[in-house]
Formats: C-alpha cells, sequence, structure tokens
C-alpha cells in the first residue's frame, strides 16, 4: 500500500544500499544529517516548498507537530513580505 510520496524515500534506501555493497561505510549520524537537511530544505526553500504534510508522508513520520516543531524556520523577512501585501487584492485599482 504505497503511494506516490513513498517513491523518493524507496529511491534513497537503495542509493544506500548500493553504496554499502560497494563497501562504502556510511555511519548512522550521516544518514540523520542527511535526513534532517532534506526535510529542512524541502519545507523551507524559497521557490515551491513542500507543505509539511507532504513531507510527512515522503519521509514516513508520524507526528506532524514534530516535523513542524524541529524541522520548520520560518523566515520572518518572508513572513512580513507576505503580511505586507496581505489584502491588496482586494483593494480597488486606484
Amino acid at each position: 500500500m504505497y503511494d506516490w510520496s513513498d517513491f523518493p524515500l524507496r529511491r534513497f534506501q537503495n542509493a544506500i544500499r548500493r553504496l554499502q555493497k560497494r563497501g562504502v561505510d556510511i555511519a548512522w549520524g550521516s544518514l540523520r544529517t542527511l535526513r534532517h537537511w532534506f526535510i529542512s530544505h524541502a519545507i523551507n526553500r524559497d521557490d515551491d516548498p513542500l507543505t509539511l504534510l507532504e513531507v510527512q508522508r515522503i519521509v514516513g513520520h508520524g507526528d506532524l507537530s514534530m516535523i513542524e516543531r524541529v524541522y520548520y524556520h520560518p523566515d520572518r523577512s518572508k513572513v512580513q513580505r507576505k503580511m505586507s501585501s496581505f489584502g491588496e487584492d482586494l483593494l480597488p485599482d486606484s
């Protein structure tokens, strides 16, 4: 019962297995670092970030609030820009 979001995880796992078969020693810590980087980058990127729910499905994490607490780092300047333009589309053209 896999959906589209399982595909990146399976590709990643297969790549790790191929490296291990070649004798590359991959420490658990480096895998955790890579996972943390991927989740943080996917959520916080400037162009077309993934939603928290999309990331949760890709990485198979059970707790959405934990992903938000640990990995989501809002950029205050982006929030301010969004809020300053909030509602401009409702104002009549002058």
